[in-house]
């Protein structure tokens, strides 16, 4: 049985822990300055998902997986949250902290997610 054979296949129900394992392997491979100005996105993407692979020992997937789920879910995912904490930040009250700001940017989040 070869390799890929061994593998199983990764559907669309990714847990958190795989997920945020993802994105702590695109930061991490990021950083790396041999990768982070001068690889190609397949590179990249190789890289990822062997650190993914070594940090996990859960699903076994290839590149195309990984960035397959990151670019259709996490990434836009991401940026949305993002996009309610910048609402969030430019709409403060006085006497808020950055606690504040984060639950209500999550709650924001949430109901935006909720409502679509």
């Amino acid at each position: 049985m070869d390799k890929n054979s061994e593998q199983k296949s990764h559907g669309a129900d990714w847990t958190t822990f795989e997920e945020e394992h993802l994105a702590i392997s695109c930061i991490t491979v990021g950083k790396e300055p041999k990768w982070a100005n001068n690889q190609g996105g397949l590179e990249f993407w190789k890289q990822v998902t062997k650190d993914f692979n070594a940090r996990s020992n859960i699903v076994q997937c290839d590149w195309e997986q990984r960035k397959s789920h990151w670019g259709n879910k996490i990434y836009p995912a991401t940026l949305k949250f993002s996009s309610c904490y910048a609402n969030i930040s430019h709409n403060l009250r006085s006497g808020t902290s950055l606690t504040d700001w984060l639950c209500q940017a999550k709650a924001f989040y949430s109901s935006e997610k909720n409502s679509q």
